[in-house]
């Protein structure tokens, strides 16, 4: 959680550009709930590809993340989460060890899901 206060505190009260919102205990990443990935072609990050980032998003999507691409507001195309239904405070009161217990479950079912489905 430190480590999220520091980061957090950069461009506020420290120097340097904001790199984040989320306040220690807020971010799905301090719970292995959250991934950011980046496109790489040629050896150079791929930033301005929208159409590349929609493919992107829609393969964790059908992976059973969430896309941070679609949200109505602060989009943010690299981030992906799975929160299971959890939220920071639950995430927080379980220990990441529950949380990735229950996100793996929460897998599962939603495998066993798709494959009674189809």
């Amino acid at each position: 959680m430190a480590e999220q206060d520091q980061l957090y505190a950069q461009g506020r009260t420290k120097p340097g550009l904001i790199v984040t919102k989320a306040r220690a205990g807020e971010s799905f990443h301090q719970y292995g709930a959250a991934l950011d990935v980046v496109p790489v072609i040629n050896g150079k990050a791929e930033w301005n590809n929208p159409a590349l980032w929609n493919q992107i998003g829609e393969t964790g999507e059908s992976c059973g993340f969430e896309w941070a691409g679609r949200w109505p507001h602060f989009k943010e195309a690299p981030h992906f989460q799975i929160t299971a239904g959890m939220d920071f405070k639950t995430m927080s009161a379980i220990g990441a060890d529950a949380v990735a217990r229950r996100i793996s479950e929460w897998l599962e079912r939603r495998t066993i899901e798709k494959e009674t489905v189809t």
